[in-house]
């Protein structure tokens, strides 16, 4: 399964689209049910990890996973930043309720 790779050299991007997913996370975090939120963090986790054999390639699952502790700011370990289409973390985060 393909995700959005964006090139190395386009790291500036890729750091900006990191923030936003962090921001609506964290804003989630804040404002929402813990109970609920954390069992949709987890539904929406274990589908991923069963669809992407690579999910930890994606720093967006990362950010996903991490609560609200601080993920690193570099992507380097991290090839993909996120899923596409449907799959995507920060389409799940923008469309949570």
């Amino acid at each position: 399964m393909e995700g959005i790779n964006i090139p190395g050299n386009q790291e500036e991007e890729k750091n900006i689209i990191v923030a936003r997913i962090t921001a609506l996370r964290d804003h989630l975090f804040q404002t929402s049910d813990t109970i609920l939120y954390n069992n949709e963090v987890y539904r929406k986790a274990e589908e991923l990890r069963s669809k992407y054999p690579d999910y930890d390639d994606y720093i967006a699952y990362r950010i996903l996973i991490s609560g609200g502790e601080k993920v690193p700011e570099t992507s380097i370990n991290f090839p993909k930043t996120d899923f596409a289409g449907e799959d995507s973390v920060e389409l799940f985060f923008k469309n949570y309720k």
